[in-house]
């Protein structure tokens, strides 16, 4: 919820301010993330 559909952080009703920065550790975060998706795709579903 921070620079996307919804903006928490720039919401005019709060009373805090953060400064937001994208794109930080991008590559890395992506990684993590496919890597994730991919595990649990070789997993079975077991319920």
């Amino acid at each position: 919820m921070c620079g996307s559909l919804a903006d928490l952080v720039r919401d005019p009703q709060l009373n805090h301010r953060v400064q937001l920065s994208s794109g930080v550790l991008v590559e890395e975060c992506g990684h993590l993330l496919r890597e994730f998706f991919r595990a649990r795709r070789a997993v079975p579903d077991v319920r």
